[in-house]
């Protein structure tokens, strides 16, 4: 598949409208599955409802003392409220949908940012097909897409800020400055995750303000780095974040020893040891039970290992058996969880690849002339996410050592440049060992089936929430 949009030959126009057609219908089945589930479901991960029925009854100033959610910042509840007021929703029931649903749109623009942030890129079209379609239908982000939470804003605002930054690197203008700073400002008024997306463009912009040769330029990105910095604490301040109490909050295991090998529990048990909880993958187990208990003992082996729980959660949208009204027992649905289990091994290994390489590369540029990829920003910007989000995933787990602070929706709004790292590792997988035919539609039937097996998981979700409402 040629991956131009302006195909100059006849056999390329043919390509390209396939491409195209087959972009579009993944989009559709992408936004029907987020819909069905967002009108369905009536209960999310925590309870976010409390916080916007607050604001709706004139609440201000909100803390945890009102409320356990309503240490995060505000600007996702307002909305909603806002939202709800315009409709003259007063039954619980219709007002959740609507906060849905504005989540589900929400999914679907993020969506929209990531297949154009892929489709720039020069490697071959099907690859770039696979992606998306892996990033579209995933059953995490449509759950997340249908629950009434903060998630899905603060994915879409940092997804939004770090596309035109992307477009600012390519080329430098006000207006794109100021379309960051507000994306950012957005980001970081909705929650607190979207920090690790700051200090990346923080950091970008400084670097590129320090070794731009055309100075007006250089100039520009200076400037955007000081108002970045700026922008990040105002925006704090006027979130409404409740730092008092989420620090106690998100720190439980401050205090408690996290030894190398030697096993202790804090709460419900995560993280018990630095060995145990980051330097274990754990897919026997996971096989086995593709599920975690949501009480003080461990019934899965899996359910203290970090990265397990993250690749779990990645592939199967009912891995926490929680919310309540979610949780099944169904043989089939199991099923269709361990194959998710199996086959999602494909995309892990691409997307570890495509880490690897950018690790390479920067570390390969910073010494031949001092700083990563050379004048390649985009990339950088990338990487940086990518491994900041990895990093903040080894902090959280560590201070909050419940198994809760395993969650991968702390990492989506870095879910551009994952997308960007998972293709460049695809590509160069299928350059490497898809040269021959066989093999290439061997790669190809594995992919595919693992998305069969996504959409299957929220068709099975949906029925499920459909035959209790």
């Amino acid at each position: 598949m040629s991956p131009s949009i302006f195909p100059t030959t006849t056999n390329d126009r043919e390509h390209s409208r396939r491409y195209w057609q087959v972009i579009f219908f993944v989009l559709i089945v992408a936004t029907g599955l987020r819909g069905a589930l967002a009108f369905f479901n009536r209960e999310a991960n925590d309870n976010h409802y409390e916080v916007v029925q607050l604001i709706l009854d004139g609440r201000s100033d909100l803390t945890m003392r009102d409320c356990h959610e309503c240490f995060h910042p505000k600007l996702f509840y307002h909305a909603c409220a806002v939202l709800i007021r315009a409709l003259g929703f007063t039954n619980e029931g219709s007002q959740i949908v609507a906060g849905q649903l504005l989540n589900s749109v929400a999914g679907v623009i993020t969506l929209v940012l990531v297949l154009a942030a892929i489709h720039w890129s020069q490697l071959l079209g099907k690859w770039k097909l696979w992606v998306f379609s892996l990033i579209a239908l995933n059953p995490r982000i449509i759950a997340i897409n249908g629950q009434l939470s903060n998630d899905s804003f603060a994915i879409l605002f940092a997804t939004a800020a770090i596309f035109s930054t992307l477009l600012l690197l390519r080329r430098p203008t006000l207006w794109l400055g100021v379309a960051t700073q507000v994306m950012l400002a957005c980001a970081l008024m909705t929650k607190g995750t979207t920090w690790v997306v700051a200090i990346a463009i923080m950091i970008v912009f400084f670097v590129r303000a320090l070794r731009d040769e055309i100075k007006q330029s250089s100039r520009l990105f200076a400037i955007l780095y000081a108002v970045s910095t700026v922008n990040s604490f105002v925006s704090v301040q006027l979130a409404g974040y409740d730092f008092e109490h989420y620090d106690v909050y998100a720190n439980m295991g401050r205090g408690q020893p996290l030894n190398l090998w030697e096993k202790t529990s804090v709460g419900r048990p995560g993280v018990q040891s630095i060995v145990d909880g980051y330097l274990t993958f754990r897919i026997v187990s996971l096989l086995r039970d593709p599920q975690i208990t949501n009480g003080t003992a461990i019934e899965q082996l899996h359910r203290t290992s970090v990265w397990t729980q993250l690749y779990a959660r990645a592939n199967f949208a009912q891995f926490e058996q929680h919310p309540p009204s979610w949780v099944t027992t169904d043989r089939r649905v199991m099923l269709v969880a361990k194959l998710c289990m199996i086959l999602g091994l494909v995309p892990l290994m691409c997307l570890l690849v495509g880490l690897g390489r950018g690790v390479f590369r920067s570390i390969q540029a910073w010494q031949d002339c001092g700083v990563p990829f050379k004048d390649d920003y985009s990339a950088f910007l990338n990487l940086l996410v990518c491994l900041g989000y990895i990093a903040f995933i080894i902090k959280f787990t560590a201070d909050y050592r419940d198994f809760a602070a395993m969650k991968l929706i702390y990492l989506l709004p870095g879910v551009l440049p994952f997308s960007v790292i998972l293709l460049n590792g695809m590509q160069w997988v299928g350059d490497r060992y898809c040269r021959v035919s066989i093999v290439d539609r061997m790669f190809q039937v594995l992919l595919g089936g693992l998305i069969v097996l996504y959409v299957t998981n929220i068709l099975a979700l949906v029925a499920h929430l459909a035959s209790r409402s």
